[in-house]
Order: C-alpha cells, then structure tokens, then sequence
C-alpha cells in the first residue's frame, strides 16, 4: 500500500508494521493544522486509510495517545492534550483501590491504574484531563509528582519468583516496594515478617520503587505496629523540623511588655478538663458566686497568635499539618 501522507517517522513505522500507520507525532501535527479535534473516522478518512487492519491499528494508536496523556478525547473527538489546562491535586485511593486526583474547585479526576503507578496516597501531583468515563466522570493523566507524602512504609515481606518485596497495607496495597534479597537476609527477615523500610526510588509507569530496610518489627505485636503503619502509611508527619523546636523553645514567661494591654487573671484558679497527660491547655474556666446572687464565669482562652506569628517556621508547620492527629494514648500534635 502507498502512504498518501508525508510522516517525518514513516521509516521507523515501516520497520515496526507490516501496515505503517501514521505516526504519533503525525497525528499530533495534523489535528493541531486542522485547528479542530477530529474523530477516529474522520482521521481516516483524512489520511486515506482503507484496509481494516490499519483502520484498527489507528484507533489503537489513539487510545494508547489518550492513555499516554498526548490527547484529549472528549465524546469521539480527539484533540492534543497540551491544549487542556493541568491542575494541582492530592491523590486519594480508597479501600477498593480506586484512586482520584482532588482538586481544589474542580471535579475530583478519575486515575487509570497506569497512573497510580506513579503514586502514593496524599502525593501531591499536576494533572490534567484525557477522556471521560461511560458516567461523564473527567479521567486524569499525572504529568509531574509536585511532593511525596509516603517517605517511609511499613508492609509485610512477601516473595515471587526470587524477587522479595514489601507489601503496603491499603491505601498503599499498589505499590509494592523492592528490596535487594541481601537486605532481607541482613535483616533476618523471611516472608510474611513486617519490615519498616525507607525508599529510595520512588516508582515510575514502568518500574516498581526500591527501599532498604530501616528496622524489623517481626517481634512486634498488631497492637504495636498499627499506630506507625498507619502514621506512614497516610504520611502523616511524626517529627518537627529543627526550626521549629528552636523556635518554639526560644519563647520565655511572659514579659511586662507582653502583658501590657491585658488583664493579668494568673491568680484565679482556672480549672481545665484535659487529663492529667495532656500538653495542650488551650483553654479553661473559672466560676464564683455573685453577693447580689447568680456566677461570675471567666472563660479563660490560649492567645496562640500571639506565639505563633504569621511566616514564621511554627505558623508553616502548623499550617501544613492542620489538626492534631489522635490515637489510642497517643497523639500527633499540630503544634
């Protein structure tokens, strides 16, 4: 058959099909000339193709462009995805496995299993629209990782033909993490152990992450390994930054030029409902008797701003943290 197009890659589609079809970078270049997005029969018909077999090969080709994130389909249109605007968005995958890209004042995106490849649960990524489902729900392709949440998991050690692997729990049960079999020997590790391993590569389309073991917890018990397992596993931050402990050590009893403006109540005596172990007395009350009859309460509340100024490490970290994170005795404070 003759080629009734010029395509700048016919000599390397020649030497992958017994059909050449055009290639990739034809197609890109052609709907981006013709200014409009363009159906799969009417590619064909553009470029002339009449056998069935690379009728075929041609909506193939465009499915796979979609899946790649090189164009857009909406409907039975296709046009180039450089076109579409991409968006900051936070991964999400749920107890099915299913995950979505959030987006702050957009639909949440749909991500096909190829794309949460590339991520963990909380990963903050850019991502823009290819296609949409049969229910009219936008599908997304990831084109760049912005942060990694996961920097630590924990998993279960499993095996497969020779090759040992860390199984994540949900939400992270895609990702597989490998390891080296000597890491897994140094450890004393054998399948079905959990391991906490740090990684360090993380995942890409066609490649598992790497890691290397931090500390074996095959002598822990359930009830001891669910709270870090599941501090990692969502990426919830376990440690305060250096800048942060400085800062907040720096703080001293309150001066006279702090107490200025304000009514000094350190005599009354305040009464809180926190337990003995708490840390966070954010707020108390006190109550008395009135001579002419009824209470006078004073409901006493923690003036954080006063400490925790705008820009500062302490306002960054809080802000970025958003909410104290409680367990069973124990917790991840916010500040």
């Amino acid at each position: 058959m003759i080629n009734k197009w010029i395509d700048p890659e016919a000599k390397a589609e020649a030497e992958r099909y017994d059909n050449p079809i055009p290639s990739r970078n034809l197609i890109l270049t052609t709907i981006e000339q013709l200014q409009t997005a363009q159906s799969h029969p009417e590619l064909v018909e553009h470029f002339q193709l009449v056998d069935q077999k690379s009728i075929e090969a041609l909506n193939h080709r465009l499915s796979a462009m979609v899946r790649d994130g090189q164009l857009m389909k909406d409907g039975y249109k296709f046009q180039a995805a450089t076109d579409q605007p991409s968006h900051e968005a936070t991964i999400y995958i749920n107890s099915k496995g299913l995950g979505t890209a959030s987006i702050a004042g957009h639909d949440d995106m749909l991500l096909p299993e190829r794309e949460l490849r590339l991520v963990f649960n909380g990963d903050r990524v850019k991502v823009r629209q290819t296609s949409t489902d049969r229910k009219g729900k936008p599908m997304g392709f990831i084109t760049e990782v912005l942060q990694r949440r996961v920097k630590q998991i924990i998993g279960q050690v499993a095996e497969h033909e020779g090759e040992y692997f860390i199984q994540p729990s949900n939400p992270n049960k895609h990702q597989p993490i490998t390891l080296e079999k000597q890491l897994v020997e140094h450890a004393n590790a054998k399948v079905g152990d959990m391991l906490r391993v740090a990684i360090d590569d993380y995942p890409t389309r066609e490649e598992l992450a790497t890691g290397h073991v931090v500390q074996s917890m095959a002598d822990k018990a359930d009830t001891e390994i669910i709270i870090p397992q599941t501090i990692l596993e969502f990426g919830l931050p376990y440690e305060f930054p250096e800048a942060v402990i400085a800062e907040a050590e720096s703080f001293k009893e309150p001066s006279a030029q702090d107490i200025k403006g304000r009514i000094d109540l350190r005599e009354l005596p305040l009464v809180t409902i926190d337990g003995e172990d708490a840390r966070d007395f954010d707020d108390a009350v006190y109550a008395e008797k009135r001579a002419g009859g009824g209470y006078r309460v004073v409901v006493a509340i923690a003036d954080v701003s006063h400490y925790v100024r705008l820009d500062s490490a302490l306002h960054e970290e809080a802000e970025a943290r958003g909410t104290s994170v409680y367990f069973p005795h124990f917790v991840l404070p916010m500040l």
